[in-house]
């Protein structure tokens, strides 16, 4: 058998981090992949020098930071100063047993300061506001992308239309849409329920760090009320942003209304005629849009930001941004980032594959 074992530790409670991302204000997942660079901050309980001493000669760490640290000595830890000098293992003779009790009563209190810190990890719920054919599913992937390419969050997108289509019997034509359809909107505003409420389980159970609210959410009622939902009903430190997505300009509409041809509401119709029937349902969204005002937002305190994009990146901007929210939230950060360079990453892209479709006409 070979003499050189490598010993495995358990980080389960660690309060550090290895991780160096500029994200990780707080714990976050390991990233094993850095430990080899940090080559004096292992939280290992020993580490024997490579390159000198014998098997025997080994240097002790203290393990505070793991779940090692149940078996240090009870007392003050002593501290060692960080040198090549090699220093002889503690014997385990010096070290008092646990008892069993002791040894659950360590247990308990790591895993309570675990779900502590658990539940204090900031998150954040994005609110998609937008018209059909705004670009708003389509925005909301690509940020959900740019995080996951950039952070070690987990984002995950909840759409409500998606969740319309699972519980539909049939085909929801325009006339489904309409505001004089009664039954019709008390089904829009159940799938709104269910949906917000999924994406709040999977906050809860620490499933996913961001979720995305994938809805028209154009009126104030509704609005209002998701965000009544998510205050009342998500557990922890969980910020809530809303994110205004406009098109008005004819040209990307029309576009953006030709991709509809082939979504899942149409899987299988004329191409004419799905057209034609998104169209209808447009209008009917019209007639009741709220605009987002000021004095909705003013009338929202626990709202940490508004974002709103037009036409692409035409425009982005941040209004009404919670100073706290600005100066501590790392979620501001991740954001700026998407938004100082999503013309050049997204918008620039999008508009291509625009003038290359009006090109084939």
């Amino acid at each position: 058998m070979c003499s050189n074992k490598h010993k495995t530790t358990f980080d389960l409670f660690d309060n550090y981090s290895f991780t160096d991302n500029r994200y990780y204000p707080e714990q976050q997942h390991n990233n094993t992949s850095n430990i080899m660079n940090k080559p004096n901050n292992y939280n290992t309980p020993f580490y024997r020098d490579s390159d000198e001493g014998s098997p025997t000669d080994i240097k002790f760490i203290n393990s505070s930071s793991s779940i090692n640290s149940i078996f240090d000595t009870p007392g003050p830890t002593p501290s060692f100063a960080q040198t090549t000098t090699i220093t002889p293992v503690i014997s385990r003779n010096d070290i008092k047993p646990l008892t069993e009790l002791e040894f659950s009563s360590i247990i308990s209190n790591k895993l309570t300061q675990h779900q502590s810190q658990q539940s204090q990890q900031e998150k954040l719920v994005i609110i998609l506001v937008g018209l059909p054919a705004s670009g708003k599913s389509t925005t909301c992937h690509q940020l959900k992308q740019f995080i996951n390419k950039t952070t070690p969050y987990k984002p995950e997108v909840f759409n409500a239309g998606d969740v319309r289509r699972r519980n539909s019997i049939s085909f929801n034509d325009s006339d489904f849409f309409s505001p004089n359809n009664q039954e019709g909107k008390e089904a829009r505003e159940l799938y709104a329920t269910i949906t917000v409420n999924s994406l709040i389980q999977s906050l809860n159970s620490n499933i996913i760090d961001v979720g995305f609210l994938d809805a028209t959410n154009t009126t104030l009622e509704r609005r209002q009320r998701m965000m009544k939902t998510i205050k009342q009903e998500a557990i922890g430190n969980v910020k809530i942003v809303i994110f205004d997505i406009q098109c008005n300009d004819s040209r990307l509409l029309n576009f953006n209304i030709n991709e509809k041809a082939d979504n899942n509401d149409y899987k299988g119709k004329e191409y004419k005629s799905a057209i034609e029937d998104f169209k209808k349902r447009t209008q009917h969204y019209y007639k009741v849009y709220q605009p987002i005002s000021e004095q909705e937002l003013n009338n929202q305190p626990s709202l940490a930001m508004y974002m709103k994009v037009v036409n692409a990146g035409e425009s982005f901007e941040f209004n009404h941004v919670d100073p706290k929210f600005k100066q501590n939230s790392h979620w501001f950060k991740i954001l700026s980032e998407f938004k100082d360079s999503y013309y050049e990453t997204e918008g620039k892209r999008y508009l291509d594959l625009v003038n290359k479709w009006y090109e084939k006409r």
